[in-house]
């Protein structure tokens, strides 16, 4: 069996392909709210063990009709963005 190499990128593109294709995917739904808590805006440090700042940011709640918005921006000492939204 002694193909061409194109043929035989073509082959394992189009399985990878069906493969990628096939894939399950986890699907979620937004959750309703109870009892709507409001907004507000904190700010936060985060601290390792022995004190010291390991990141500081802010925290955002905010209500969008039935539904509650949380962010959280923090800034590492890193200099690295992280950011996490749950709605």
């Amino acid at each position: 069996m002694n193909l061409p190499f194109v043929k035989r990128l073509r082959i394992c593109s189009f399985l990878l392909v069906l493969v990628w294709a096939l894939q399950p995917t986890a699907q979620s739904e937004p959750v309703p709210v109870r009892s709507v808590g409001g907004t507000i805006h904190g700010f936060l440090e985060l601290r390792s063990e022995d004190g010291q700042v390991v990141a500081s940011g802010d925290s955002f709640q905010v209500v969008d009709r039935l539904w509650e918005v949380s962010d959280l921006v923090a800034l590492w000492e890193s200099y690295e963005r992280g950011m996490e939204r749950a709605a």
